[in-house]
């Protein structure tokens, strides 16, 4: 559990950095943006959980 909360919390952070750098058409553009962004760094962190 907290692995994931981890893992969302970089995400949130990673996905608001890299937003001021994208420029968006749409909401839902920049909605799928943010769910692979925070969905992606909460898979990379449970895999080096796993792994340690």
């Amino acid at each position: 559990l907290l692995v994931g909360l981890i893992g969302l919390i970089a995400g949130v952070l990673y996905v608001f950095r890299s937003m001021k750098n994208e420029d968006f058409k749409s909401r839902s553009e920049k909605i799928i943006y943010f769910i692979q962004g925070v969905g992606s760094s909460m898979l990379i962190t449970w895999i080096s959980y796993e792994i340690t």
